[in-house]
């Protein structure tokens, strides 16, 4: 995302002059977004008050006047094809020489379920419950909970993949996900300094 440097004086020699939300994306080449953002730092900097962002708004969204959303409603469920669905952005793949716990955090500010089963260098099992960035659960060989999630984030390699959402036989883990990463670091590095 490239960022450019507007000058505040000319926008507000703008404003002042009535300029209006569509001429200020057309001179400055922003979106609705980047007004926003625009306003928001205008505030921020005293330069306009609430109210005169608030009357833009309201300006803005009183330009909109729907009628008969409920014949078109009728008429869709009528037709018998499936309302327009939103797009989601979905990707598959391999990620190589990745750190796990890199891996598990960028997992735990996901807002899906999966189930990550990692195969150790050592040669043992361990299966991951996540769930909308929680850690319910883990198995790793005989354990289960925390002690099998430290197991797992403890080895020096290994591979994973994404197993279909299960729910867990049991919820082991209590604890939050940033407390876990910051748990398993600290033993990675005792661990470490201590030469094993």
């Amino acid at each position: 995302m490239s960022v450019r440097d507007i000058n505040a004086r000319d926008v507000i020699a703008d404003l002042n002059a009535g300029m209006d939300d569509i001429g200020l994306m057309k001179k400055y080449r922003l979106s609705a977004m980047g007004v926003q953002s625009l306003f928001k730092k205008l505030l921020a900097a005293g330069l306009v008050a609430p109210n005169e962002v608030q009357q833009r708004r309201t300006r803005i969204e009183g330009t909109v006047n729907l009628t008969g959303l409920t014949t078109a409603v009728t008429e869709q469920k009528r037709s018998g094809k499936p309302a327009p669905k939103a797009i989601r952005y979905l990707f598959s793949g391999m990620v190589k020489d990745i750190d796990i716990l890199d891996y598990l955090h960028f997992l735990l500010t996901s807002t899906s379920k999966t189930v990550l089963e990692v195969q150790l260098e050592e040669g043992s099992i361990s299966r991951l419950f996540i769930d909308k960035g929680r850690i319910l659960h883990a198995t790793s060989g005989h354990l289960e909970g925390e002690e099998a999630f430290y197991c797992c984030t403890q080895s020096t390699g290994g591979v994973f993949t994404h197993l279909p959402w299960e729910e867990p036989e049991e919820r082991t883990i209590r604890r939050s996900g940033d407390f876990l990463l910051l748990e398993a670091a600290r033993r990675r590095d005792e661990r470490s300094a201590g030469g094993l």
